[in-house]
């Protein structure tokens, strides 16, 4: 397998040879342009937009917390484990997070230089 003949940030080219008949087969991947990344003071005030309400009064389920963190479901429960995430369960199910709440907690868990990053 040769190395990729042209490299740039949206695209890239590679070329190598089948086996069996000694052919040339060339890839073309095309990767989406990124958008820029929002700080996290941006996402929270884009939610609290969104709602038209106050963040005391902003609830958010576990996707709506893995967004506004950029972190995966197993990170946001590791969170909740070790008590660096507050939150509410109803009836041993649904999980829900209040968003003063969050924001409390990451700006408490910056102060105790906790490994936590949002």
């Amino acid at each position: 397998m040769l190395k990729p003949q042209n490299k740039s940030p949206n695209f890239l080219i590679r070329a190598f040879v089948c086996p069996p008949y000694h052919k040339i087969v060339i890839c073309i991947k095309i990767h989406p342009m990124k958008k820029e990344e929002q700080s996290f003071e941006e996402r929270v005030k884009a939610i609290i937009e969104k709602s038209n309400r106050p963040a005391e009064e902003v609830i958010l389920d576990d996707l709506d917390i893995q967004n506004l963190l950029k972190v995966s479901r197993r990170t946001t429960l590791n969170y909740r484990k070790s008590g660096v995430l507050p939150y509410h369960q109803i009836n041993k199910g649904k999980i829900f997070y209040i968003l003063s709440e969050v924001i409390t907690a990451i700006k408490s868990a910056g102060n105790n230089n906790q490994n936590f990053k949002p």
